[in-house]
Formats: C-alpha cells, structure tokens, sequence
C-alpha cells in the first residue's frame, strides 16, 4: 500500500512541478521578439487509437509545423506551434495556419527557441494542476478508500 501512495504522491508532484516550471517559463514571453517566418508545411494529425472502438471521436491532436527565419542575419528552423502542445493543442491553433509568411516570437538571448504562438498555455497549465492535484490527493486519501473494502489489503498468494 504505501508503495502505491508513494508512486501516486511523487508522479502528483511532479507532475505539479512541470506545471510550475511551464508557467514560470511563460512569463518571459513578454520580452520576446517578433519576426517574420515563411511556414514551410502545416499539419494536424490525430493522435487517438484507430484500433479503439470510437477512437476518432476522442484524443488529442499532433500538431506538426515547419518554419524558417533569421535573427542577425542567421537563419534558424522552428517546429514549435505553442509551449505544452504535447500536453494538449487547440485544433483551431493549427488548422487557421496558412504555409507562407508568418509572425514567429523567438527568445533574444536563445533566437534558437521560438513558437507561432508564444502564449501562456492556460488550458494546458489546468490540465498538469488537475492531473497532479489528483494523483497528491489519491496518494493521501487512498488509505481510507481500501479500508472500505474488507479484504482488499490482503495479499494474495
């Protein structure tokens, strides 16, 4: 049992933690620079399971793009549509995407890191809190569930 807990409880603060770091992350983009990008391809796919009954009806979408711009004359390669997309990406984000000239914000002192959107990822900040709020409260609460069930700590042979 408190191995159970104990995995619950760290993947609940770790999953707490990415979620901290993303946000903390996102608030540099303020001081981000903006400048022009020709988008190569676009793309969505989704990600569901086409052996699961129904599967086309749920899941989540891969986004992939492919941008190339030029800071001081340098030409840089960019593939990322907006921070966390691997966490959850607005189809909506992709499919207005056109391939030709673009905005693209990139990070000045890192001109390598860039995104089409450089927005704080609201969706997918509540997304990590729920998942890892839930997970720290299972880990603390998972004691008093299998006490309802008699029988159900025992070990099997």
């Amino acid at each position: 049992m408190k191995k159970i807990q104990g995995i619950f409880l760290v993947a609940g603060i770790v999953i707490l933690g990415i979620a901290a770091s993303a946000y903390i992350e996102t608030l540099q983009y303020s001081s981000w620079q903006k400048t022009q990008a020709i988008l190569q391809s676009v793309s969505l796919q989704n990600a569901s399971s086409p052996t699961v009954a129904g599967a086309s009806d749920w899941g989540g979408n891969i986004g992939k793009a492919s941008y190339i711009y030029q800071v001081d004359g340098k030409e840089y390669k960019g593939s990322r549509i907006m921070p966390l997309q691997n966490v959850y990406l607005p189809r909506e984000k992709v499919v207005n995407l056109r391939e030709g000239v673009i905005t693209v914000a990139y990070n000045p002192s890192e001109p390598s890191q860039s995104f089409i959107f450089a927005i704080t990822p609201v969706t997918q900040l509540i997304m990590l809190l729920l998942a890892g709020i839930t997970s720290v409260v299972t880990a603390l609460v998972l004691p008093k569930l299998v006490s309802l069930f008699p029988g159900a700590t025992r070990e099997s042979t």
